[in-house]
This record gives C-alpha cells, structure tokens and sequence, in this order.
C-alpha cells in the first residue's frame, strides 16, 4: 500500500467514496484524496494531533471522522474540507463507522462500543452519546451495520461476533 498511496502511509483505514471514484487514505497526520477517475491526489486541509488510525465517511459523502492514534478526532465536511466539530474518545479507536441512514455512529472503546447520535446542525455539530454496550472479551476490532440501520454487529479479537 505505501508504494500506491505514498511512502508517509503508514497504515489505517482506507475508505471509498459512496461513488467509487475516490479512495481517502491517511498520510500521516492528514487526508490524502485519491481521484481514481482523473489519476490525481489532493489532501484535506485538516489536521489530526498525530497520525492518521481510523477514517469513517458516511454513506451520503458528506461527513468524515478521522481518529487518530491517541483517540482525539476531528468530523469534517468532506465536501468543504472544513472542520465541524473536535471531540477526544481518550482511548485508542479501532473502528467507527456510520449508519446506512447516518443517523448514528458507532466507535469501538477498547471491549465496549458507544453509540453516538449524528452531528447535525440542530445540535451544533456536537457529538451527543447515546449507549454504552459491552459484551466482548477482548477488543473490538470492527463494526458492519445493518442496511436498515436497525442492527449491528461487532467482531473481536477473542473471535467472537455479537
């Protein structure tokens, strides 16, 4: 991947874009863009505090969470490249991910996975938690929803599903 993306990739998530055209990568402290159509690469303005761990897009296109290595994040409108809100999980993140009908976000917290409401304007753009769930005997190290929305599943490194 680091000779395709770069040679400052130092692993994390990559993410397509809802079109498929784009492929968002990190390239250390910040977002590299990918247009696969036009063959170029564009980076995000933001900046995290440290390197780059998890990136989550919405499945709309138009809002980003970048977590980086400690756990602060930035939620930014991919479309402007401006940050909307900053908000510290003080742990280290090894997935989030947004809802199909981006209502909700969930974020792994070590063994317990928090569910947040989406930041929409109404709220300020402020992360507001919603639930606490556990369940796991290790770390959780991925989040899948469910099309609707109405369910989600969890995997873990005691290889567990939930």
């Amino acid at each position: 991947f680091a000779n395709l993306l770069g040679g400052t990739y130092q692993g994390g998530t990559v993410q397509f874009t809802p079109d498929g055209n784009s492929l968002l990568s990190p390239t250390g402290n910040r977002i590299s863009v990918v247009d696969l159509v036009q063959g170029r690469v564009s980076t995000l303005p933001p900046e995290n505090r440290r390197d780059v761990a998890v990136l989550a897009l919405s499945s709309d296109g138009r809002l980003l969470l970048s977590v980086d290595r400690e756990g602060h994040s930035l939620l930014i409108n991919f479309i402007r490249g401006s940050v909307l809100c900053r908000i510290n999980f003080k742990v280290v993140v090894r997935s989030a991910r947004w809802s199909p009908d981006v209502e909700w976000l969930a974020v792994t917290k070590g063994r317990r996975l928090q569910l947040w409401r989406a930041p929409r304007l109404e709220l300020g753009w402020q992360f507001v938690p919603h639930r606490t769930l556990g369940g796991h005997l290790d770390d959780i190290v991925d989040i899948a929803w469910a099309p609707s929305s109405l369910f989600l599943a969890t995997s873990s490194k005691d290889m567990t599903v939930r």
